[in-house]
């Protein structure tokens, strides 16, 4: 059960700028065959208004791959892809009609394809900054098959994903956000104030475990990491941007993530729900479990998922929301390095690449780690690990061209990190408890 340990509800002025990103690109609404557009229609229209950008309608029809794979009747699979696209783009035409919309001819791209790929091709000629599509309502299949169609098309247009689950009459005036203290949950909890009505509420929830034990050491545990909660809100509440007459309440639950953050916004009857995601949405969904995944599942709620943001700007999250990061160029980093493995040599590790070409994967979990080393005339990074004899290195993990070397301190409820930025991601070290 959910216990809110501290709601502290705080008003911050619109920056000088004006507040929110500047936005540029389309807002893409994605409409499959028979589906009820005006939801998805009618929120994309909204937040066109709101971002001051087009709103276009993508669709995708699939030409029965068997006749494509048959030489012989090629023009009959090229005449039957264009019947299917015309059909499907007149069926758009007709419903919006229905509920007093008319469009232009250049408003709708009807392709041949998967959903995701028809997506990925326009969100690019387009340049879009947002996905907005609908989901099934009432039916456990519906909701779930609407979540994976909504992290495939996450995953090929790496965009952020807006998933309604009834029509908007309004921009959402309560919104939950799923609040890790990581780069990614800031990006979604930005996102959300961007598209958020003037005046809302938007909830920063955090949820976590606590332990039940009365041994003192996890008493102290609990102690520790709930004493830590104040200071990394308010270091997530300086890293956004916050419309004028908007309010930030920062919550804390305990219990388990998803069915904490679903309970809460169906108690406040919530309009939105977001939630980041670091970019590795297969690995998230097969091997740690996504809470932005579990929430699409979860809830007929509108659901906002964000992807990790580009590298610099992730940086620049992670070292606000981190407090305080040490960095140093490339003539201190042998120095840094050393110290760095006298602190935490034989510790057990967890070593993870995250590149947007290919998102983030876990290296090895467990391996203790043996050290850290620069070469200046390689202009290499060396992190070396072993097995728990001690006796020598099984793995050594080798970092080419490294553009920054930079190490969060341990602080309170949290462990220290090792960074390492190259080409376009980073490698993370980190130690298990």
């Amino acid at each position: 059960m959910g216990i809110t340990t501290s709601a502290v509800p705080h008003n911050i002025p619109r920056s000088p700028d004006g507040g929110g990103t500047r936005h540029r690109g389309d807002i893409l609404v994605a409409v499959s065959g028979g589906e009820d557009v005006s939801p998805a229609w009618t929120a994309g229209r909204l937040l066109g208004n709101q971002f001051g950008v087009p709103v276009r309608i993508v669709s995708a029809v699939d030409p029965a791959e068997d006749y494509a794979s048959l030489s012989n009747i090629s023009e009959m699979a090229a005449g039957l892809e264009k019947s299917l696209r015309a059909m499907r783009d007149a069926d758009i035409r007709r419903r919006l009609r229905d509920i007093g919309f008319r469009l232009e001819p250049s408003e709708v791209d009807v392709l041949a394809g998967s959903p995701a790929h028809a997506l990925e091709t326009v969100a690019r000629e387009r340049r879009a900054q947002l996905i907005v599509m609908g989901r099934r309502k009432h039916r456990l299949v519906g909701r779930i098959l609407g979540g994976e169609t909504a992290f495939r098309t996450l995953r090929a247009a790496r965009l952020p994903v807006l998933t309604t689950g009834s029509a908007w009459n309004a921009l959402p005036g309560t919104i939950v956000v799923a609040m890790d203290f990581s780069a990614a949950s800031v990006a979604a909890a930005q996102c959300a104030l961007d598209m958020a009505a003037e005046g809302a509420t938007v909830h920063l929830v955090h949820v976590w475990m606590r332990s039940d034990s009365t041994h003192p050491a996890h008493s102290r545990s609990n102690f520790i990491y709930e004493s830590s909660l104040p200071e990394r809100f308010g270091r997530a509440g300086r890293a956004l941007r916050v419309p004028g007459g908007a309010t930030l309440r920062n919550v804390v639950l305990t219990g388990k993530p998803v069915e904490e953050l679903v309970s809460f916004a169906e108690e406040l009857g919530a309009d939105l729900i977001a939630s980041g995601t670091r970019g590795a949405v297969l690995f998230d969904r097969l091997i740690i479990g996504s809470v932005a995944n579990g929430l699409l599942r979860s809830t007929t709620c509108a659901v906002l998922v964000v992807p990790a943001a580009p590298t610099a700007e992730s940086e620049r999250l992670e070292q606000i929301v981190a407090g305080r990061v040490l960095s140093s160029g490339p003539e201190e980093w042998t120095a840094l390095l050393e110290a760095f493995s006298a602190r935490n040599q034989a510790r057990r590790s967890v070593l993870e690449v995250d590149d947007p070409a290919v998102g983030a994967q876990i290296q090895q979990r467990g391996y203790f780690f043996r050290g850290a080393t620069y070469d200046p005339r390689e202009g290499s990074v060396q992190l070396m690990f072993g097995a728990r004899d001690r006796s020598a290195v099984h793995l050594t993990r080798s970092i080419h061209n490294p553009r920054q070397i930079a190490i969060r301190p341990a602080d309170l409820g949290s462990e220290e990190v090792l960074r390492v930025a190259h080409g376009t991601g980073h490698t993370l070290l980190s130690f298990l408890p």
